[in-house]
């Protein structure tokens, strides 16, 4: 009898320990949905003949946030710390091999907003929205 009162207590004891693994993977798989929503996406169509090396600038910094090849579309996610000031942010497209860039107008973004930069072949008609 001694036995299963132990057995009973151990079964008891997975229980309770599987049940509270099922809620944590819960809140955390919330936790990422909540995530993913606030995450701001910038997309850059280049429909230039150069390849592009594109920044985020805020107050006066660069942050990088990659290349995008000629005639290419790329997706960037910018990290909320450099969204969070009362300053304007711009893009800037750095043509490899051309000391020409292009800045785009100064835009506040807010955490969760999807932007989009068009970049031309003729760089004076690039165009630039925010969703």
């Amino acid at each position: 009898m001694k036995g299963v009162s132990q057995s009973l207590i151990a079964l008891a004891a997975a229980a309770v320990i599987a049940g509270g693994c099922a809620s944590a993977t819960g809140t955390t798989q919330s936790q990422n949905a909540d995530a993913a929503s606030e995450r701001t996406m910038i997309r850059v169509n280049n429909h230039n003949w150069s390849d592009m090396t594109v920044y985020l600038v805020r107050d006066g910094v660069r942050m990088r946030l990659g290349l995008v090849s000629s005639l290419e579309t790329r997706m960037f996610e910018v990290p909320t710390s450099h969204l969070i000031s009362t300053g304007e942010v711009r893009l800037v497209a750095d043509p490899i091999g051309s000391s020409r860039v292009v800045t785009s107008p100064p835009v506040l973004i807010a955490p969760g907003q999807r932007a989009e930069w068009r970049l031309e072949n003729s760089l004076a008609l690039s165009s630039f929205w925010i969703r």
